[in-house]
C-alpha cells in the first residue's frame, strides 16, 4: 500500500524550488525559530523579575501590595480575603472553574488584571480597608456622575 503524500500548494512548491529546500524542512525551521524566540523572551522576563526580587512576580506596585496583603503565614494564599478585596473595589469575582488544576492561579491572574484596570480608571485600589494610590495616576477618585440638565 502506497502512502499518500500531503498536498502542497502552488506557493509552497515555488518556495521549495526557489530555495532548494523541502517544504517540510522550511516549516520545521520556522517552528524552531518561533520556539527559540518564545523561550528567549521568557528567560529574559524571569531575569528581570529576579532582579526585582521575585522570579514569579513582575514586582510592580500592585503585585507587591497584593502579595503582602494576601500571603498567609504558611506561604499560602488567602482566597476569602482576596474576594473581599474585590468586593471592596466594587468588582465582581472572575468566573473561574475552581475545580480544575491551577484554578487559584488563574483566579489571581484574572482578578489582578481587573484590579489594574480599576486602578487605572479611578486612580486607586482598596486593599484591607486602606486606599492605595496608583503611582502616576492623576485621578483622585471616581468621576462624579453627570447631572441631568432640564
Amino acid at each position: 500500500m502506497k502512502r499518500k503524500a500531503k498536498a502542497t500548494t502552488h506557493y509552497e512548491k515555488a518556495i521549495g524550488r526557489e530555495t532548494g529546500a523541502s517544504v517540510r524542512k522550511l516549516r520545521k525551521e520556522q517552528k524552531d525559530a518561533e520556539n527559540e524566540a518564545s523561550i528567549s523572551t521568557l528567560s529574559k522576563a524571569k531575569t528581570r523579575y529576579a532582579e526585582r526580587g521575585d522570579v514569579n512576580s513582575c514586582g510592580d506596585w500592585l503585585a507587591v501590595a497584593l502579595k503582602d496583603a494576601f500571603r498567609t503565614d504558611d506561604g499560602g494564599f488567602d482566597l476569602p480575603a482576596f474576594k473581599a478585596c474585590l468586593r471592596e473595589n466594587d468588582l465582581e469575582a472572575p468566573k473561574v472553574d475552581m475545580e480544575r488544576h491551577g484554578a487559584i492561579g488563574r483566579f489571581r491572574m484574572c482578578a489582578g488584571l481587573m484590579l489594574r484596570r480599576h486602578a487605572a480608571k479611578v486612580g486607586f485600589v482598596v486593599i484591607g480597608g486602606k486606599k492605595i494610590q496608583a503611582p502616576g495616576s492623576k485621578k483622585r477618585g471616581r468621576k462624579p456622575k453627570a447631572k441631568e440638565v432640564i
